[in-house]
């Protein structure tokens, strides 16, 4: 495959010791305790790798994403994940960018735009609501790459089928739907405590991009 230069926006964020052994954040204040049964667990020192496969241009090319928490902090009462997303190919490192990240008790939201330095929105943008329930259908920013703009997403449920990815097989995932006018459908798969398993897009019913949980590290 030629090298070719992408550029991926993807769903798909400094770090300190106090005397109690936990990061602290803005105010001195200690980083909040990650929630229970997080839909994408950020403990510093996570990392995920997926296999990726695009054929959206019809180049068909493949490549890694590696996800990995650098560090926590705590920004108003929220805690977030600085998330560094490596994008590869052929063991090189082809393009980078900064995730500010985090879960809350009503879901997994994004708190800043891909960017190195943190420059928070206005207010967190829901990408995947957890808990919901089966079926139900919410807003998010997950499908939008300018991250402004919300489409309708529907939790499907959890262990509706397994999910067959390098890393293994998962019965419990929940599936997340969504679709954009006029033909575009994804798929996304979490694992809670475990976290981004796999997505699929289609195009007119097609399957033009996937990516697949590899390998991963779990620090906690």
């Amino acid at each position: 495959m030629k090298r070719t230069t992408i550029v991926v926006i993807s769903l798909l964020i400094v770090l300190a010791a106090c005397n109690c052994d936990k990061p602290t954040g803005n105010n001195d204040k200690p980083v909040p305790d990650e929630v229970e049964n997080p839909l994408w667990p950020f403990y510093e020192g996570n990392w995920w790798l997926l296999d990726v496969w695009d054929n959206e241009s019809g180049e068909n090319l493949e490549y890694f994403e590696r996800y990995e928490v650098v560090s926590l902090f705590r920004y108003e009462d929220h805690r977030v994940a600085e998330v560094r997303l490596d994008m590869i190919y052929e063991d090189s490192v082809f393009a980078s960018f900064t995730m500010w990240i985090g879960n809350t008790d009503t879901g997994l939201y994004l708190y800043a735009p891909y960017e190195n330095d943190f420059e928070p929105f206005s207010s967190p943008k829901l990408l995947y609501k957890h808990p919901a329930e089966d079926g139900e259908i919410f807003e998010s920013y997950a499908l939008d790459e300018t991250q402004e703009n919300t489409d309708p997403m529907q939790y499907l449920g959890t262990g509706l089928w397994p999910v067959e990815v390098p890393a293994g097989i998962f019965v419990n995932c929940g599936i997340y739907y969504g679709c954009r006018p006029p033909a575009d459908e994804t798929y996304n798969y979490f694992i809670p405590d475990t976290g981004y398993v796999r997505m699929e897009k289609y195009v007119a019913s097609s399957l033009v991009k996937t990516r697949s949980l590899s390998e991963f590290h779990l620090s906690e």
